[in-house]
């Protein structure tokens, strides 16, 4: 049987590289023959806002432009400047395609290849209303003129994308007659994306794991670093060094405890270490780590996965499905909802042993429902 996968496997994000790895895997397991398939990007119907262009005066315009030159140069002297452009040049974004290699794409697109099952997910297939303009309101993540007999979705999230959101931008029919017309089964991992399907088809949706918790990536991890002692800084690019209170926060919990702060593809600006890693090495460094610290859905389940003490700093842009993860699992507490409780939540020790026997009932019922569809 042709099954296809219709992910988000080409957005450079390691999250988004290790859940469509692991959905394959199982799938692989489960004796399928896997492709992923592209989908037709379509405009973004939201726009990222304007920027408001605040206009100095000319002495300020005069003194910052001295002060960069200065910090220029005593970075060139110290040979930092070399350092950084350096790591500039070895980017996530520019490795990522020899990662895509690992999932067998290459850099030539597969709209609508024919196959016998297409499954739509997992990553935040349903979030229409997001300003990527690599995804878009792209409807054919809502199995709209795909080129497949049946069409599933498996842990489908909506990410920030709601009833009332949908209703402002006058979709939300269109979407209601797609989720209802289009697929033979769906599956989503989160509350806001459940009560989204349910609200619209009035059928409810199975719920499913994010890929990364069934998937088994113990024989993929590289651990080729000598760190010791250090606290991992999970999150997307400089979006903690945005927020100064949290970076002097997690600072100050590193340096009480004798731990230098490493922020690992995606860099934090004011980190000990900033360091370059492949989807697999960035396992090997978590996995090593005294701690994490993350604001992102897929750092808290690398956290899960690789058994870390950690924290999670929600936010809104993430809060539905990030409160959703902690639930499931019984991990409220790692929610850091105040920077002062840091270290109570990091040295609070985790029982993974209850939290392996919910991974394992839940890869049954993975492995249940997908196998539902095969050979129909």
């Amino acid at each position: 049987m042709k099954v296809g996968i219709m992910s988000m496997q080409r957005i450079e994000n390691y999250g988004s590289f290790l859940q469509a790895y692991c959905l394959r895997q199982i799938l692989e397991e489960m004796g399928q023959n896997i492709i992923f398939i592209d989908y037709i990007i379509e405009p973004c119907i939201v726009k990222e806002p304007e920027r408001v262009i605040i206009h100095h005066s000319i002495p300020y315009r005069i003194l910052r432009k001295i002060y960069y030159w200065f910090k220029d140069l005593c970075d060139f002297i110290s040979g930092k400047k070399f350092k950084e452009k350096k790591l500039e040049s070895m980017r996530l974004r520019i490795q990522y395609k020899n990662y895509l290699r690992e999932l067998g794409i290459t850099e030539e697109r597969t709209e609508n290849t024919p196959v016998d099952l297409l499954i739509i997910g997992s990553d935040e297939v349903f979030n229409c209303l997001q300003t990527n303009s690599y995804v878009g309101y792209s409807k054919q993540l809502f199995g709209e003129g795909v080129n497949a007999k049946r069409v599933i979705s498996y842990a489908a999230s909506a990410g920030f994308t709601t009833i009332d959101g949908l209703k402002s931008y006058g979709i939300l029919d269109q979407v209601a007659y797609m989720l209802k017309t289009n697929f033979d089964g769906i599956s989503v991992r989160d509350d806001n994306t459940y009560r989204l399907v349910q609200s619209l088809t009035g059928m409810s949706p199975e719920k499913h794991l994010d890929p990364v918790l069934i998937g088994n990536l113990s024989e993929c991890i590289i651990e080729n670093n000598d760190l010791n002692k250090y606290v991992v800084v999970y999150s997307y690019e400089e979006r903690m060094s945005n927020h100064n209170e949290e970076a002097e926060a997690i600072q100050k919990f590193a340096y009480e405890n004798g731990l230098k702060t490493v922020s690992i593809g995606n860099f934090q600006k004011w980190t000990d270490l900033k360091i370059e890693a492949s989807p697999f090495e960035l396992l090997g460094y978590i996995k090593n780590a005294e701690y994490v610290v993350t604001d992102t859905f897929h750092g808290t389940i690398f956290s899960i996965v690789l058994h870390k003490q950690f924290g999670t700093i929600v936010r809104e842009s993430n809060r539905q499905k990030l409160t959703a993860l902690l639930k499931t699992f019984s991990l409220e507490n790692r929610c850091i909802n105040n920077l002062n409780d840091i270290s109570d939540i990091l040295k609070t020790e985790v029982n993974y042993e209850n939290i392996e026997i919910i991974r394992e009932k839940e890869k049954e019922k993975t492995k249940k429902y997908l196998s539902s569809f095969f050979n129909k």
